[in-house]
């Protein structure tokens, strides 16, 4: 099977930066608008002459089979079993049951 990888039409994207110049410290937090994390990076230059920058630009990614008619396939084949299993009744049990843990990078 081929599969393609390719952004969440609904994810956010967001990007960062980082200053390279030695001892800068200089950092862009996360922004959802890449335009303005660039005039940010232009405006550090123009105030610095620090013009290298590590960015970081982050997305939800989703796998899907390359043969579309094959994924649809799949997708409603999957949404008969989980109604059929009850998923939706147990997925709610687990949420009741789990301790909320949030990931951290």
């Amino acid at each position: 099977m081929a599969y393609t990888v390719t952004s969440h039409p609904d994810g956010e994207r967001s990007m960062k930066a980082d200053c390279l110049h030695h001892g800068c410290g200089w950092e862009l937090g996360p922004t959802a608008d890449p335009a303005a994390g660039e005039r940010e990076l232009r405006l550090h230059y123009a105030e610095t002459g620090h013009g290298t920058f590590a960015r970081n630009f982050e997305d939800v990614a989703v796998v899907v089979l390359a043969d579309v008619a094959e994924q649809q396939r799949r997708v409603e084949v999957d949404a008969l079993e989980y109604a059929h299993w009850g998923g939706a009744d147990e997925d709610a049990a687990d949420d009741l049951r789990q301790p909320t843990r949030r990931v951290t990078r």
